[in-house]
């Protein structure tokens, strides 16, 4: 666990909600968390499968190139965000062929790289829409896609519109964008939470199953693992000071 010195209280009360939810359904999970009240690291933090969760570093890229390119070289940031919001959501139905959408409007998976290998990431992702995600480049990209005004126009591909995942357990007019990401071993969930006071809050979760889900079952409505995670970001809430933003339970 890494955590500012000043509230280690605070960090092991969020930490223990985590473990509570997350222990009888995930064989490892990790957190990373900050807000005005702590920074929080926990777990494995290393590159793996991201799926959805690694869209929005596609939808920035897809942002800055409209910013430094030509119009006629620029993908069509409107066609690019639909097919974000696509990956971003597992109940859509296809999110692999969503991201590969996005790798192949960016350029193919060769330039997308580069791109973020000059940008100091470590992320990357393969033409049929595989990725190998950093949860931290993640946090990094989605608090910047909601604290830059440049990146404003990609918000709506990743504004919670249903009530899962993290999302599962705010009240109907919190503001939350994430991005989920589903493969048969993994789950993830990552995004910022707009607190009342004009700050944020910044959480990705990554978990391994503990069981694979039954045949059939919907991806994210269905699932224990993306229950655990609304739990558990609903009751943290409360205790960094922001429990009106949970629903009575």
């Amino acid at each position: 666990m890494t955590t500012h010195p000043d509230h280690v209280g605070t960090s092991q009360r969020v930490l223990d909600v985590w473990r509570a939810e997350l222990a009888p359904v995930a064989r490892e999970w990790s957190l990373l968390l900050s807000s005005p009240e702590i920074e929080l690291g926990h777990g494995d933090l290393r590159p793996a499968p991201g799926a959805g969760a690694a869209s929005p570093l596609l939808a920035a890229q897809a942002v800055d190139l409209g910013a430094a390119s030509a119009a006629e070289e620029a993908p069509d940031l409107a066609t690019v965000l639909d097919a974000a919001a696509r990956a971003a959501r597992p109940t859509s139905g296809s999110p692999d062929a969503a991201l590969a959408t996005l790798v192949a409007l960016l350029g193919g998976a060769e330039a997308v790289n580069d791109r973020l290998r000059r940008g100091g990431h470590r992320t990357r992702f393969t033409a049929d829409g595989g990725s190998v995600l950093v949860p931290g480049e993640q946090a990094e990209t989605m608090a910047a896609l909601t604290g830059n005004p440049a990146y404003e126009v990609a918000l709506p591909a990743f504004l919670a519109d249903a009530p899962s995942g993290l999302a599962a357990y705010l009240v109907a007019d919190a503001v939350l964008w994430h991005a989920q990401g589903w493969t048969t071993a993994t789950r993830q969930d990552g995004g910022v939470l707009a607190l009342p006071d004009g700050g944020d809050l910044t959480v990705h979760v990554r978990a391994t199953v503990a069981v694979p889900s039954p045949s059939g079952a919907r991806p994210v409505l269905d699932d224990p693992v993306y229950a655990a995670f609304g739990r558990a970001l609903g009751r943290t809430l409360p205790l960094l000071g922001h429990g009106d933003l949970r629903v009575a339970t």
